[in-house]
């Protein structure tokens, strides 16, 4: 709505903006605080000194596999989509957009983190690009089904004898 309405670099803007960044990135150190104070884990509930050692090695398997694939990401998908983008096929440019979202995607699930936070990063790493605007527009019919899926995706990885 901010950006309908050309809002979106104004003070209010900027300010429901890092709001709602915030409460976004605050969901996910939740949904791994779930199963860890949940009484019917394993075992039985955790105290605090397991919280923080899970806590700290999710932290740091977190960051090692975000930092390669940014890092991966920078290097590799710039030369990619310029070489599909001379071949000026509306098809293959897409087919490559939902391969480097699946991919980074697979990479996350692969290092322990979820496909979410996979599909967020290959977001970040393809509005980098000078290719965004494209990779918008091509992505736009399928956004509604893909954001259907995301929210069932990381519905259905939690039993509501976790959550309750």
């Amino acid at each position: 709505v901010l950006q309908e309405r050309g809002e979106s670099t104004s003070r209010h803007g900027r300010a429901t903006f890092s709001v709602l960044l915030f409460q976004d990135l605050a969901v996910v150190v939740l949904l791994i605080l779930i199963p860890l104070i949940s009484p019917n884990s394993s075992k039985g509930g955790v105290g605090f000194q397991a919280i923080a050692e899970a806590l700290g090695l999710a932290a740091v398997k977190a960051a090692v596999a975000i930092t390669a694939i940014i890092a991966g990401g920078r290097l590799l998908l710039r030369p990619i989509y310029k070489q599909v983008a001379e071949n000026q096929n509306a098809e293959i440019f897409s087919a490559n957009t939902l391969l480097v979202i699946l991919g980074t995607s697979l990479l996350t699930a692969r290092a322990g983190l979820s496909m979410a936070l996979g599909a967020f990063l290959a977001g970040l790493l393809l509005a980098e690009t000078e290719f965004s605007l494209q990779v918008e527009s091509d992505i736009a019919p399928y956004r509604g089904l893909l954001l259907g899926l995301f929210f069932m995706t990381v519905g259905a990885e939690y039993q509501n004898s976790q959550i309750y």
